[in-house]
């Protein structure tokens, strides 16, 4: 004697909502703790390491044209994945600043999983991409 269809069935169904519940929190997740961490970017001719703490401020190196220059700021996510950095900010060549003069983009996930930081214009501006093992 086995075990009834309809166990299996019930298994089955309660299994895939486990499974699909803990795949969305992870892929929904863009709080501070996902985001913080090491970021680079190499594009054309600009190298630029990026670091987000978990205070909410950043330390910035962009390397251009054989000249390095530091930052350091603030941080801040709004809205559902949205990015702002403080007037102390580096600009990418190709990225475009509020009015304000502030520097934003959106943080997306590659894989689901690995943040990047996309800068405005958005799509096609500069993007950082998380470094997972630094």
């Amino acid at each position: 004697m086995g075990i009834p269809k309809t166990v299996w069935l019930i298994g089955g169904v309660v299994l895939f909502i486990v499974l699909f519940w803990v795949g969305y929190t992870i892929i929904a997740d863009y709080g501070d703790e996902v985001v913080s961490g090491t970021y680079a970017l190499d594009l054309n001719g600009e190298r630029s390491t990026l670091v987000l703490k978990g205070d909410h401020t950043f330390q910035q190196e962009l390397s251009r044209s054989g000249h390095v220059e530091h930052a350091q700021g603030e941080w801040g996510l709004f809205g559902e994945g949205h990015i702002a950095f403080s007037q102390q900010f580096l600009t990418i060549h190709g990225e475009e600043l509020s009015p304000g003069g502030t520097a934003y983009g959106v943080v997306k996930k590659r894989f689901g999983i690995l943040p990047s930081i996309c800068l405005d214009p958005n799509p096609g501006g500069p993007t950082y991409h998380k470094r997972p093992f630094v």
